[in-house]
């Protein structure tokens, strides 16, 4: 959510992504960003990747806004896109057990020593494309912010599908989507637009949607929508229930 990051060369062979799991563009792009955070973006104010993105008041407002009124007793979640582990935190409060995902190895590893005090937490490491790993009504919640706002309209709607499977009945979620038609969503767009032409475009820029394609991914598998928020935003953030 802040400015643009340029990547320096990645070397041809990262000893940091798992066997099972081929890098792909959103692996190449957060993995070099986690591995260049300390000299590139962090500053004195910042303890963990991800503080660079939106205060600690944000955070908390989201999570007692969006979040808290909608958990489920005693519930397993799934967080997609754990990055910094800022989230996880949270969520690994507010649940019996929190499966913390993300489809940079490197990512994993930075919640996972964040969060090393809690005995309640799983990892995982993501092809960046589907949730293969976990079997068909698995999880009570899941959990996304930050993320979608960066994968391809494709990828975040076979997500969409993946949660659907992975959710057990009246199973609920959060997720966060950029809006294109909100004021500063489109001015977002308009501004980055040449930095995004033809084959030049970075690997964390933001792929918009619209909230009515936002809603056409919940309601074509049948989700039920408990609440959003669009605007005065420059994103969506949705909750819904399976």
């Amino acid at each position: 959510m802040g400015p643009f990051f340029k990547l320096k060369k990645r070397p041809a062979e990262d000893p940091g992504v798992s066997a099972g799991h081929p890098k792909n563009p959103y692996d190449e792009g957060w993995s070099a960003y986690s591995d260049q955070w300390e000299t590139a973006v962090k500053s004195e104010e910042m303890k963990y990747l991800g503080d660079e993105w939106g205060s600690g008041e944000l955070t908390e407002g989201i999570i007692q806004e969006f979040v808290i009124p909608f958990l489920v007793p005693d519930g397993t979640a799934l967080e997609i896109g754990c990055g910094g582990g800022k989230y996880s935190e949270w969520l690994a409060h507010l649940h019996r057990k929190l499966v913390c995902s993300d489809v940079s190895e490197k990512m994993v590893q930075r919640t996972k020593a964040r969060l090393s005090h809690k005995d309640n937490v799983s990892y995982e490491v993501l092809n960046g494309y589907d949730l293969g790993q976990f079997a068909d009504s698995s999880f009570d919640y899941v959990f996304s912010f930050d993320v979608f706002v960066h994968i391809d309209m494709e990828d975040a709607y076979s997500y969409v599908q993946e949660i659907h499977r992975v959710l057990k009945d009246a199973g609920r979620g959060l997720l966060h989507f950029a809006n294109l038609n909100s004021s500063d969503g489109w001015k977002k767009f308009v501004a980055e637009v040449p930095l995004n032409r033809g084959g030049g475009k970075n690997f964390d820029r933001f792929r918009f949607l619209t909230w009515e394609i936002v809603e056409k991914f919940l309601k074509s598998l049948d989700f039920n929508i408990l609440k959003h928020k669009k605007e005065p935003w420059r994103d969506i953030i949705i909750v819904f229930e399976k």
